[in-house]
């Protein structure tokens, strides 16, 4: 998921180097500020105003762990993936005096994102997952236009059930 999110994951093994993994995920934020505008007869006008975001997101990953032998501990070690993730976000803007400047916004994305990771094992539940990619795609308002992002990465920790 594009920023820092609350998400519920799960992941199969389906065999000694395949896996697939899928969750869905949270995250919201608010942000608030104001300014100050000069007016001409050298009076002044404030306006609060703040932004709401909310970010509901899903995925699915299939991962391929690259091991020359059985692993000691299944779901652990190098891997590469490629992961299908699609993200609906909002944001609302409300002023308090400038209100004709309130606005709604929405936005989905669908990605495909190829992944190289290790998923690391502490003890019988503790996980921790590093990995950098490239997402690849097409966003819905410019359905002629591709973006290609640049090198990625992020980390995710994790516990075995």
């Amino acid at each position: 998921m594009a920023s820092p999110d609350l998400a519920l994951t799960y992941e199969r093994q389906l065999s000694a180097r395949f896996s697939l993994a899928g969750g869905v995920g949270y995250w919201g934020d608010t942000f608030r500020s104001g300014s100050v505008t000069h007016n001409a007869d050298d009076t002044f006008t404030y306006d609060n105003y703040a932004i709401r975001e909310r970010t509901y997101g899903a995925d699915a990953q299939l991962r391929y762990y690259l091991r020359r032998r059985q692993a000691h501990r299944p779901l652990s070690g190098w891997y590469g993936a490629l992961q299908v993730y699609t993200y609906y976000q909002t944001a609302r803007t409300r002023h308090t005096t400038f209100v004709a400047q309130n606005r709604d916004d929405h936005n989905q994305q669908t990605r495909a994102q190829l992944l190289f990771g290790r998923q690391w094992s502490f003890g019988s539940s503790l996980t921790l997952d590093t990995y950098i990619g490239r997402a690849f795609y097409r966003e819905a308002f410019a359905s002629n236009f591709n973006h290609y992002s640049p090198i990625g990465w992020g980390v995710q920790a994790g516990w075995r059930l």
